[in-house]
């Protein structure tokens, strides 16, 4: 086992296709001679193809193709240790880059709940929406679905022996079963053994449930068999040529024209039975349905509370780290996890070295002002932006505030000061780019208080307001207690945004902040329950994104008075 090499200054290098292992490699030298002690690498765990930064994962299980496979790694981190550098990964446990091209995505899309892989994405499959309910909503489209789907920019194709529907670079699939009208409609109008043929593949698909059929787990086992026989079977059978045209002039009934509607009719019914809605990209704020990485649709939260997901996204991470190749981990957005204490204690558990030692830990992690690391966080460290800030402070004469502050106000005559703009901010984002998620949040409120007799007559849009209200309102980006487990600063934090939010509120019912205040807590109907406290789990993954949407890319924005201070973790 390599013994860890001592830290003393890290180097990130951004890799890409343009910049891979091979070209780290060439300048592990003079990075040793400037005196770093590690190369902090930038995900390398395979992406989506063309993926510039590599936060869009798709594949835990590899090292990018892109920059060089396992063997270009295996050979960088050679180089490195001759030249007596260490190497620190950067991972991404919070989030996965979404599309055909991951296979947990596109099995879920495929066979919708029953999928084995829906468990790791936070999807809320009893949606608000009637039109949502067991659907996940897609908002891939640059027009309305209903003009997309006429304008023939919807195509039916075949891929390998799966019947999918491409729309320009996103590809979607159709669940096994629906592929039996397609082959039906391929075996009407071809000779008698094409058509032999089909009908048996036909017979096949007809054999698995549909969508949404309520079968034992046995029998969902047994149709991803015949799932998986009918696409063998089918791509072996499109080797012949007229079984292959016969599919082509049927996959045509389903492609629309501007000169027939019934082809747009026909992929408009496939579609609908789907375990996904197509969707206009603007829909995203108002109805999406799956947790994001704050309001870019093409990353999908994870639920890493989920053991079987814990273990396949950390094999690879384990087996680097066991073998000694990597010294340390930086972890990406630990805010958007569900538990992060329990996260970070299952890891250092789990890459713990047979001989006691373990690699670093460090935490991409934003801390509001007065806000210290949780002391019970079996970690190194923060990635420094905390360091960052005071570092510029040192730099900064306090004495010039006033006379700054006041030029500023003269030139700008500024709407509001930094903390009441960053408020005004957060209003904002929960009425634009992060609405859905509130709108999530509010219903499953809404479900808690009809549960009690003395709560169920406060309204979903009260509800509403009210958790609006304390969010905008939160003093930190979140707070961390989960099950029975709670501290008395988390709670402090709850009790002094629902105190700002009461004072803030607009409605006449401000005894509704009493229940928004227990459920948050975890206590709605008075005592510890599973249900509130998973609301209050939700709940704090949605107040950081609200404000780092609010904070940095907002108020930074609107409030200028000495620019260089309107950094992330400063306090301008």
């Amino acid at each position: 086992m390599t013994p860890r090499t001592e830290l003393r200054a890290t180097y990130r290098l951004q890799l890409h296709a343009g910049f891979p292992f091979v070209a780290a490699e060439a300048i592990v030298p003079y990075l040793a001679d400037l005196g770093v002690s590690h190369l902090y690498l930038s995900p390398i765990w395979a992406a989506r193809p063309g993926s510039t930064h590599g936060y869009d994962v798709v594949d835990h299980a590899r090292i990018s193709p892109e920059l060089g496979g396992r063997e270009g790694f295996d050979a960088l981190a050679d180089r490195a240790r001759a030249h007596g550098l260490g190497i620190i990964l950067d991972c991404v446990p919070n989030h996965m880059g979404i599309g055909y091209d991951n296979p947990w995505w596109a099995d879920m899309l495929r066979w919708g709940e029953a999928s084995p892989y829906a468990a790791y994405f936070d999807v809320e499959w009893d949606a608000l929406e009637p039109s949502l309910a067991g659907k996940v909503l897609l908002p891939v489209l640059g027009d309305h679905y209903g003009r997309c789907l006429d304008d023939g920019q919807l195509v039916p194709d075949i891929e390998g022996g799966r019947m999918v529907v491409r729309y320009h670079e996103h590809t979607v699939p159709i669940h096994p079963r629906d592929t039996a009208e397609l082959l039906e409609t391929a075996g009407r109008n071809t000779d008698a053994a094409v058509a032999a043929t089909l009908n048996d593949l036909a017979s096949l698909a007809r054999q698995i449930a549909r969508r949404r059929e309520r079968v034992s787990r046995q029998r969902r086992r047994a149709d991803r068999d015949r799932a998986d026989q009918l696409d063998l079977q089918l791509a072996t059978a499109r080797q012949v040529p007229t079984v292959e045209a016969a599919l082509r002039d049927a996959l045509a009934t389903f492609t629309p024209t501007r000169d027939d509607h019934r082809p747009a009719d026909r992929l408009h019914r496939l579609l609908e039975r789907q375990a996904y809605r197509l969707s206009y990209w603007r829909l995203a704020g108002e109805e999406i349905n799956y947790r994001r990485f704050f309001d870019v649709n093409g990353l999908a939260g994870l639920r890493m509370e989920e053991p079987g997901l814990f273990d396949a996204v950390h094999r690879l991470v384990v087996e680097l780290t066991a073998a000694g190749v990597v010294d340390g981990l930086r972890l990406d957005h630990i805010d958007g996890l569900y538990d992060p204490r329990t996260y970070l204690t299952r890891l250092r558990r789990a890459t713990r070295r047979g001989d006691g030692t373990a690699p670093w830990l460090f935490v991409e992690k934003i801390l509001g002002e007065h806000e210290e690391l949780r002391r019970d966080w079996p970690v190194d460290g923060t990635t420094g932006y905390e360091v960052m800030a005071l570092l510029h402070g040192v730099q900064v004469d306090p004495a010039a505030c006033r006379p700054l502050l006041a030029l500023y106000r003269s030139l700008t005559q500024p709407s509001a000061e930094f903390h009441a703009e960053t408020v005004r901010a957060k209003y904002l984002m929960m009425s634009t780019a992060l609405q859905a998620e509130l709108n999530v949040l509010a219903m499953e409120l809404n479900r808690i208080a009809k549960r009690s007799r003395r709560t169920r007559d406060f309204g979903r849009h009260a509800l509403r307001e009210a958790l609006r209200n304390v969010v905008a309102h939160f003093p930190v980006y979140r707070t961390y207690f989960s099950g029975k487990r709670s501290a008395a600063a988390d709670l402090a934090v709850i009790d002094d945004a629902i105190a700002r939010a009461r004072q803030a509120a607009g409605t006449p019912e401000i005894e509704i902040y009493d229940f928004v205040r227990d459920a948050l807590r975890g206590e709605a109907g008075g005592a510890w329950s599973a249900v509130s406290a998973h609301l209050a789990g939700r709940f704090q993954q949605y107040t950081g994104p609200v404000t780092a949407k609010a904070v940095e890319d907002t108020t930074f924005y609107r409030w200028v008075p000495l620019a260089s201070l309107n950094e992330v973790g400063s306090e301008p």
